[in-house]
């Protein structure tokens, strides 16, 4: 195929780049469509059956597409046609299919995809899970000729690379709602809760939390650290992470170190649940920017009515 490596390592670095999120798909969607030979095109999703959605569009007709929408349901001819049993990385081309004909003559072409400009197309499923698909369509005018082989040959290059990405942003994407779902049930314990990596350093605190740094508390933040105001008290808080560092590491837990609880009479009165997190690689194999949390520490006043309790 007629392709410059220049042109496929500038599209090819893109699609990974906004699959990481460096990069916007609205803002790469222009450059694929390009690079597959066409002036329109679209990323959109189905489930099998009737209706479609487009979540970007690039020099498509947005009234159309509301209409295409509202009065269509996001019919689309061609995915019931065609694509419904595409696995990801296959991809469709209109012109080459026997029923293309049947297409063009529906209500919804003549209504919706020829005022737009759609007269032949490259679709190429980027995911599928359960009935959803995924899909990245480039269209030609009806005054352009078809997509030839020097088109589909570019389909097939990227078509792997889409995939990938795709799998990559859903990963990743999957990761961001695990954190943010449990940051959330986290800011809804009657705790305070402080995350932190092996050395003790602060990475996330529930407001709770927050306002137990904030008051006189025994603990307080230094350089980052979370330290007791006390030595005595930092020693044994500085032991009971170190404990648990060790559980989270493979160790052997016993009673004493399971779920060590300190209290201080310091200040404001607390106690402090001590609790080891294993690592898992598995998840966090995509967050390597981010520092991993290996102890929590679980904040409670014992006069409260919902001091921890020992077992």
């Amino acid at each position: 195929t007629r392709v410059s490596r220049p042109d496929l390592d500038e599209v090819v670095s893109g699609i990974y780049d906004a699959a990481l999120g460096s990069l916007e798909w609205g803002t790469l969607l222009p450059t694929v469509t390009r690079f597959l030979g066409a002036d329109r095109g679209a990323v959109g999703f189905r489930p099998r059956g009737w209706q479609a959605e487009f979540v970007l569009s690039h020099n498509l007709d947005p009234e159309i597409l509301t209409r295409w929408m509202e009065e269509f349901k996001g019919h689309d001819p061609w995915c019931e046609q065609f694509a419904d049993r595409m696995s990801p990385g296959k991809f469709l081309h209109g012109g080459s299919e026997p029923r293309m004909a049947d297409v063009l003559t529906t209500e919804v072409y003549s209504e919706i995809f020829r005022p737009v400009g759609i007269h032949d197309l490259l679709g190429i499923t980027m995911a599928a899970e359960g009935a959803q698909r995924a899909y990245l369509s480039v269209y030609r005018h009806h005054t352009d000729k078809l997509f030839d082989e020097d088109d589909l040959a570019r389909a097939r290059l990227l078509a792997p690379h889409l995939v990938r990405a795709s799998a990559i942003q859903q990963r990743i994407g999957a990761l961001g709602q695990e954190r943010e779902a449990a940051r959330a049930v986290l800011e809804c314990v009657p705790y305070g809760v402080l995350l932190l990596d092996g050395d003790r350093t602060l990475i996330w605190a529930n407001r709770r939390a927050e306002d137990f740094l904030r008051g006189d508390s025994p603990l307080t933040v230094r350089a980052g650290v979370v330290r007791a105001r006390e030595s005595s008290f930092d020693a044994r808080l500085a032991n009971a992470c170190a404990d648990a560092l060790r559980i989270a590491d493979g160790g052997e837990p016993n009673p004493s170190t399971r779920t060590p609880t300190l209290r201080s009479a310091a200040g404001s009165p607390i106690e402090i649940m001590v609790v080891p997190v294993a690592p898992r690689a598995r998840d966090s194999a995509l967050a390597f920017t981010v520092t991993p949390t290996r102890i929590a520490l679980v904040l409670a006043d014992p006069t409260a009515p919902d001091s921890l309790r020992a077992d």
